[in-house]
């Protein structure tokens, strides 16, 4: 009798089939699918470019000459974890019924989504750089290797939360909806629209435990030629890394009974 294969082959299938109908879900069936996952972070960079730029007139960003240039590189990364938590919440809902199937797991749909919006956020950072490259002249990262490595971190917090809320959703129903009330200050306190550097040192060292600033100020780091960040630090930002995704592959494990029944 032909075998399915190994635990870890059948994984790889599962998050490949789910990220193939999650594609087809979002971009296919919408001709501007794709489209409004650009236009969407496009629309804000540039909503607060236009608005500091003549606000603040005759005064610079804190890092470059383009304020878009300055919001995106603050603004993508947080879009890549927040866009990668709502994901995971969405999978767990959107996929309920393939998990009837015991093949399927609720991690291998976690997965897919995380892989999948992660894919299209570097897609869509690489269209707005290429883009304002194209237009303006500039605009291209100083190392693209080091602008790309902050997301995939972004992603992974973003997914360790995204699977804690579902965890946690799964038997207190109303918290999804606390955790979006309460994490819309950090929109505000990641980075967005300063560098730590320029806030005075007892508020940086009360936003040093928030490590989406890092990731900002690390995305900074490597767009930015003349920007070197001492505000950055990677062992807090891999020990909060790490240690987030571990609590939460550790209660999706648990809490898999839980997830599957009460979802």
């Amino acid at each position: 009798m032909q075998t399915l294969g190994s635990p870890f082959q059948i994984f790889l299938r599962n998050v490949w089939s789910l990220m193939l109908r999650d594609m087809r879900t979002r971009f296919s069936d919408q001709s501007l699918g794709f489209l409004w996952a650009v236009m969407e972070p496009v629309g804000m960079i540039a909503a607060l470019a236009l608005l500091f730029s003549t606000g603040l007139k005759g005064r610079e960003p804190a890092l470059g000459e383009s304020y878009i240039l300055f919001f995106a590189s603050g603004m993508l990364p947080y879009s890549a974890y927040k866009s990668v938590t709502g994901a995971i919440n969405r999978s767990a809902k959107g996929n309920r019924n393939l998990l009837f199937f015991p093949i399927v797991k609720p991690i291998d749909s976690y997965v897919a989504s995380a892989v999948l919006e992660t894919t299209t956020m570097v897609v869509v950072m690489s269209v707005i750089f290429v883009s304002y490259h194209v237009a303006f002249g500039g605009g291209l990262p100083d190392s693209f290797i080091m602008t790309i490595v902050p997301f995939i971190y972004a992603a992974l917090i973003g997914f360790s939360i995204g699977v804690f809320n579902v965890c946690i959703g799964s038997v207190f129903k109303s918290w999804v909806k606390i955790f979006k009330m309460t994490s819309r200050p950090m929109f505000f306190i990641s980075g967005i629209f300063f560098i730590a550097e320029s806030l005075p040192r007892s508020i940086q060292n009360i936003l040093y435990y928030n490590p989406i600033l890092h990731i900002t100020e690390w995305t900074r780091q490597g767009y930015f030629a003349e920007f070197n960040s001492d505000f950055l630090d990677l062992y807090y930002l891999n020990g909060f890394t790490i240690s987030a995704l571990f609590i939460a592959l550790a209660l999706e494990r648990t809490m898999r009974p839980q997830v599957l029944t009460r979802m």
